[in-house]
């Protein structure tokens, strides 16, 4: 189904290789009731011997958002550019040009509409208007930005995403695969706050009174910690591409950090294939080890 304007796909974190690749065959077909339907899997060449010297991969690990990238994910990366070298695959620095700031803003547009969408169901249901003590002050703010926003915002909303996907497209007609750090840093603590008290409490505070400029500076801000974090993800959810996540790297902590690998339209076997590689190279590493 078209869940947050088709940006999200239910999966799970698995423990192999193969699990990875059983659930997302069990997961693949077509369902009848969604308005777009997925295209198959590209499968010829699935289980042949993969032959990295036909790879061409690009890499970053500068934030699409012009956050900070830790030394940690920078170092990820290059010991996996380094396993890669070693195979026979060509690995240039390479990132494709998109604006990352103006992608998560219309990545926001939709949530908020989305988000108004289902508070105004919820508030049908209750018979009853809703209020800031029946959520969190985010999904509040959330909410009242959705109200602000019109038909022709939220339409102007993916068109960006149709011109991210069209940059990547065009990526991939010179680079196999896109590589970057999964995430910014290691994995942060539970506890780590990203919005002071000062924020939630003018996130809170939003109503019609809310210009939706303001509205619109609020919802970023309120998510600009923790995008910091996790900066690269969010391309492949909004160009409808292929991205696998792969556990390589441990720093000397013992804190984990993936790396990313982002590839054309219907390549998920490539990705599995590279998966499988690492794995049965016993590349893995595990924050226990």
């Amino acid at each position: 189904m078209r869940g947050w304007g088709g940006a999200s796909t239910p999966f799970v974190l698995a423990s192999s290789v193969r699990d990875t690749n059983s659930l997302l065959h069990l997961l693949e077909g077509k369902q009848p009731q969604a308005p777009y339907q997925i295209a198959p899997l590209l499968e010829s060449d699935l289980w042949n011997e993969l032959d990295f010297t036909t790879l061409r991969i690009g890499y970053t690990v500068h934030s699409p958002v012009g956050s900070t990238v830790s030394e940690d994910a920078i170092h990820a990366v290059e010991s996996v550019i380094q396993l890669f070298q070693d195979q026979g695959a060509v690995v240039e620095e390479a990132a494709p040009e998109y604006d990352g700031v103006a992608l998560m803003e219309a990545y926001y547009v939709m949530n908020g509409a989305e988000t108004a969408a289902m508070m105004q169901k919820i508030a049908r249901g209750m018979n009853r208007s809703l209020t800031p003590s029946d959520m969190e002050p985010m999904t509040w703010a959330i909410y009242q930005y959705g109200l602000k926003l019109s038909a022709a915002d939220y339409i102007d909303a993916f068109a960006v995403w149709d011109q991210a996907a069209e940059v990547m497209t065009n990526y991939h007609q010179q680079y196999d695969l896109f590589l970057t750090p999964t995430t910014a840093e290691v994995a942060p603590l539970l506890s780590r706050e990203y919005q002071s008290r000062e924020l939630l409490r003018r996130l809170q505070a939003m109503d019609e009174g809310t210009s939706i400029i303001q509205a619109a500076q609020l919802v970023y801000e309120m998510f600009e910690k923790s995008l910091a974090v996790t900066p690269f993800t969010q391309l492949a959810n909004l160009t409808g591409q292929p991205a696998i996540s792969l556990p390589l790297y441990v720093n000397e902590e013992k804190l984990p950090l993936g790396v990313q690998l982002m590839a054309q339209k219907g390549q998920e076997p490539v990705l599995i294939q590279i998966a499988e590689f690492f794995e049965n190279a016993n590349l893995f590493r595990s924050a226990i080890e």
